[in-house]
């Protein structure tokens, strides 16, 4: 499957990916995910490239440890005990990661959260705009000419349709580094207020896009980068939030592997905020979050391509020219016709023995 979506073969994408082309003002609006042109597809992604290298993501952190020491404040008033009470409060743990998730992406893309934290609430309907962007694909992508006929049809569709907030947000950041001639992220865009005129040393994705417009105007124009800062919250924070609520669910199922990751806590001693280089030589916990990505894939969809001309054989079935190849992601790894360590309950303590397993015999169990 890894040399199946290579972007160098000649398997280029579905129909069932014109479903997540944006729609504004009556034309549809590709994205680095949507466009089924390889051409477009090669641009985008050569423009982009240095804002997703190791090095430049880790010069995220920055924006992503703020929003933990939110989270942090957030959920240290909910735990308090009550004055009027000898409870402690209680709150829904799920939808307070999804706020966390989307207020992260927000200031890593441009400098600045969502509001979703500080109002605990889904500031407007962001999360639902990209959970229903979602769902519609999963409903329409196996009758994408459907679905253009119903939901693209000029003649039902309406003549504008008003920009989410995300957008709004990310246009108002746009113009105003545009204008500014800075492409940094202001200090006001962050929990200091102090001086609305400086700017923040750390680098956030608006800003290598703009640095990268200089070389590639076409593709990274206002429209462009905007599409661009839309799909990486999308995809960053649903994902995310889907992957720790995930992990949690499995560590509660499961309080010898909760007893495990506690231990390798504790003897890591750890800052309450630690940073990227020191928990990701934790081993346990590394296996938690690839054995919960295992059974509670973040990126469920078959992602299907089309046949190239010759037709294809794949595991011995022969498929002609034209037709629409793809895997469910959660059979791919469920399945003992794929995996070799096949297992359906949450056990990290066995992801530890293929990953060491896959270093000796050279093999890949996906």
């Amino acid at each position: 499957m890894t040399k199946y979506h290579k972007p160098t073969n000649k398997h280029v994408q579905a129909e069932s990916y014109k479903v997540l082309l944006g729609r504004q003002n009556g034309k549809d609006i590709a994205s680095l995910i949507s466009t089924q042109d390889e051409n477009q597809h090669g641009a985008m992604r050569r423009s982009i490239a240095n804002a997703f290298t190791p090095t430049a993501t880790l010069d995220y952190e920055r924006w992503i440890d703020a929003t933990i020491e939110e989270l942090l404040e957030v959920v240290g008033r909910k735990t308090k005990t009550k004055t009027t009470t000898t409870t402690t409060g209680k709150f829904e743990l799920s939808s307070m990661i999804v706020w966390y998730t989307m207020d992260a992406a927000g200031r890593f893309s441009f400098g600045a959260p969502l509001g979703c934290l500080a109002a605990e609430a889904d500031v407007g309907g962001s999360v639902q705009v990209i959970r229903d962007r979602f769902i519609h694909w999963a409903r329409w992508a196996s009758m994408p000419r459907l679905e253009r006929l119903v939901h693209r049809n000029p003649l039902l569709e309406p003549k504008s349709r008003s920009p989410s907030t995300i957008v709004a947000m990310a246009s108002e950041k746009l113009k105003a580094r545009m204008n500014s001639g800075s492409n940094k992220a202001s200090v006001s865009s962050t929990k200091d207020d102090s001086d609305a005129h400086s700017y923040d040393p750390s680098p956030d994705l608006l800003q290598r896009f703009l640095e990268a417009r200089k070389d590639f105007p076409r593709t990274l124009d206002e429209p462009g980068i905007i599409g661009l800062l839309m799909s990486t919250i999308s995809g960053a924070s649903d994902t995310t939030a889907s992957t720790v609520t995930a992990a949690l669910f499995y560590l509660l199922k499961s309080p010898e592997a909760m007893r495990k990751l506690e231990s390798e806590l504790m003897r890591a001693d750890l800052p309450e905020i630690p940073a990227y280089n020191d928990v990701s030589k934790l081993s346990y916990l590394n296996a938690v979050i690839k054995e919960s990505m295992r059974l509670f894939s973040p990126a469920p969809m078959p992602l299907e391509r089309l046949v190239p001309a010759g037709g294809i054989t794949i595991a011995g079935m022969y498929f002609p020219e034209g037709a629409s190849v793809g895997c469910s992601e959660y059979y791919l790894r469920g399945s003992k016709s794929f995996s070799s360590s096949f297992r359906s309950i949450h056990q990290p303590q066995c992801s530890l023995t293929d990953r060491l397993q896959d270093v000796t015999t050279n093999t890949n169990v996906e």
